[in-house]
């Protein structure tokens, strides 16, 4: 009876992992290429990040609340991310 309990409970455990959303969920990949060390009264400093071959400046409160180590020791780095 035991056997048969633990049969089911791997049979559910790898029927419900998935990777086939992990390329599709997102909306762009793009690569964050530097820190923005432009001094400005306000308004300035931030990343910039290349997305479909076009750059953009992003400031830093757009970040998401998560671990990025975004030091200039680490960039450039690639990154799948949903924009607007």
């Amino acid at each position: 009876m035991q056997r048969i309990i633990l049969f089911v409970l791997l049979c559910a455990f790898f029927t419900s992992c998935s990777n086939s959303n992990e390329d599709n969920s997102f909306k762009s990949k793009a690569i964050i290429t530097a820190l923005d060390l432009r001094e400005c009264v306000c308004g300035c400093g931030g990343f910039f990040i290349e997305i479909e071959e076009e750059t953009y400046l992003f400031n830093k409160e757009f970040l998401p609340r998560n671990n990025l180590d975004l030091s200039p020791g680490n960039l450039p780095l690639r990154v799948k991310l949903d924009w607007g």
